[in-house]
């Protein structure tokens, strides 16, 4: 057995060196090898933790927001609707078909509006309230409301449905309508609403004019008349009300006839090339008639505006004239008492007018050669 085992050995070494065959160099190997086994594994160990401390966080702040969002009510319905219907930017949307109030020309179509008028204050929009009138008809929807204390009939259309309505240009507005021809139709229209006094009903209504009654600040309240109800015409009782407030003539007690459509003219468009060639007994005369008409617009333009002294227009009203219309009325009395009487000093440029012993009124030629009042308050 033994000699076997040596036959083998000898034939092994003739194929395998008898070096050293595990160098140096292969125990630096294998060493570094194990160095680095040790440090990823020390890497594998260290992700895992990491990645459940990251999980664990974000699930902490997503709790809580849904908690703080629900209690704030940024997830609910309603907010959800709201937030999808906001406009993209913060500016209101305008409701109505926008026109300018300085410059609409009577007969303009509006939708189903025609422009009848539209009151002078107009001109100083959008400070100053203003009326404008328009005729057609226009059907809507919206709710009623039946006035207990007042037995009027409000009617308030949906958001969508005010914008059929004329609105002026920058004036975000919803109105409240009055029906001016309620009383007349009262009966047929509370048994076609099936309203009781004090209650609020939906359903639609045909308008048959429309008034604007446009106020910078405050309640926005128009008037109407109705010709139809809940898709029902009207029998409707003649009013003669056709929501123009200048139609019946003007009485003209202070000025001439033949300055009567001059006066009519200046007081509808507010140009000064109307007044061109007056004299300055007829630039005062207007003023004094302007005041009878308490047509404060007119008068506030028969002043100089060329003046520093000239506050705007609604400043004047607010300010100044409802502070001296007393004193004004008791002035006008006297100037008609004495219309045949007032004493005149003029020259080429200024001139003074008044009744004897009391207040004298100053004028004076503008740039373009017109007489103007000098302003007094």
């Amino acid at each position: 057995m033994d000699k076997y085992l040596n036959t083998i050995k000898e034939e092994m070494d003739e194929h395998i060196s008898s070096d050293a065959f595990f160098t140096e160099e292969d125990k630096r190997g294998v060493r570094r090898k194990i160095r680095e086994a040790a440090s990823s594994k020390r890497k594998q160990n260290r992700f895992f933790p990491l990645v459940m401390s990251f999980a664990a966080v974000a699930v902490f702040f997503f709790l809580i927001g849904g908690y703080m969002g629900n209690q704030l009510g940024l997830f609910s319905k309603e907010n959800s609707v709201s937030q999808q219907n906001a406009p993209i930017n913060n500016t209101p949307e305008v409701a109505g078909i926008k026109f300018d109030p300085k410059t609409i020309e009577l007969g303009t179509q509006l939708g189903g509006f025609l422009v009848k008028s539209v009151s002078p204050s107009a001109r100083y929009f959008p400070a100053s309230p203003f009326q404008a009138v328009f005729t057609g008809s226009e059907t809507m929807s919206g709710m009623f409301h039946y006035i207990e204390e007042s037995q009027e009939l409000w009617f308030y259309p949906d958001e969508a449905e005010a914008k059929k309505l004329p609105a002026p240009e920058g004036a975000a507005r919803i109105p409240m309508i009055s029906i001016s021809n309620f009383a007349e139709n009262k009966d047929e229209v509370l048994e076609l609403l099936k309203i009781n006094q004090g209650e609020k009903i939906v359903g639609n209504v045909t308008l048959s004019w429309y008034r604007m009654d446009f106020r910078s600040t405050g309640e926005q309240v128009d008037s109407a008349d109705i010709a139809a109800v809940n898709g029902t015409q009207l029998r409707l009782k003649e009013t003669g009300n056709t929501g123009v407030m200048d139609e019946v003539p003007l009485e003209f007690e202070v000025i001439s006839d033949q300055l009567s459509p001059v006066y009519e003219k200046f007081y509808q468009t507010g140009n000064d090339d109307v007044l061109k060639g007056l004299e300055p007994e007829d630039i005062f005369l207007m003023f004094v008639q302007a005041l009878e008409f308490n047509h404060t617009v007119t008068m506030y333009e028969l002043f100089d505006d060329e003046s520093t002294k000239m506050p705007h227009y609604q400043n004047f009203v607010d300010s100044v004239y409802e502070k001296e219309a007393k004193t004004l009325q008791i002035e006008l009395e006297k100037i008609k008492a004495n219309i045949g009487n007032l004493e005149i000093q003029k020259n080429n440029n200024h001139a003074s007018i008044g009744v004897k012993g009391e207040t004298t009124y100053s004028l004076k030629k503008n740039k373009a050669g017109i007489w103007k009042l000098e302003y007094i308050f």
